[in-house]
């Protein structure tokens, strides 16, 4: 199940929860469902769901953002994905917000905000062009946006695969950068 898919089912559960619960019990249960509609909002606005941060932190999200109960999925490891990138058949992508990537990117990653895959593309449609035909790696600060543009490029028959996190990179001792353009 797609984590957008359980994310909407669950709130609708909980809305309803909390609408029986006024009915039967106290009108204070009502602020469950409205923080269940909040959070929708929310995540609409930003492109983060509290939730999917939850879930990409345990280890129940995997790399095309669907939701593994039990078995955790193995994600690439940081090493397996730098190899594939030292020897071309791949290319690794930082979806941070300009703003986070003062603190230093992955050396090897082209810098494409998530919000601009999700906007106008002005960065990442020559970017694919570009890398037809290449796995594309994705990271983020925590790995939920990573799994999000996961998602949207495999629906769009990308190979593409979600990494995690920065930190996961440096605790690899693989190298880091400070960010000087964007997209390479």
């Amino acid at each position: 199940m797609k984590i957008e898919s359980f994310i909407r089912i669950l709130a609708g559960g909980v809305v309803l929860i909390g609408v029986a619960l006024t009915f039967f019990v106290s009108r204070w249960w009502l602020l469950l469902p409205a923080f269940a509609g909040a959070n929708l909002i929310q995540s609409d606005f930003t492109g983060l769901c509290a939730p999917s941060l939850l879930f990409a932190k345990l280890g129940w999200l995997d790399g095309d953002g669907t939701i593994r109960w039990g078995a955790r999925h193995r994600a690439p490891s940081p090493g397996e994905a730098d190899a594939a990138v030292k020897s071309g058949v791949a290319v690794l992508v930082d979806v941070r917000e300009p703003a986070e990537w003062t603190g230093g990117v992955a050396h090897p990653a082209a810098l494409l905000p998530l919000s601009d895959l999700k906007g106008l593309r002005l960065s990442w449609s020559p970017f694919l062009e570009k890398h037809r035909g290449k796995r594309i790696y994705l990271y983020c600060r925590s790995g939920a946006r990573s799994a999000m543009a996961t998602t949207i490029l495999k629906a769009e028959g990308i190979d593409a695969v979600n990494v995690g996190s920065l930190s996961g990179w440096i605790e690899s001792g693989l190298p880091t950068r400070e960010p000087r353009d964007a997209a390479a």
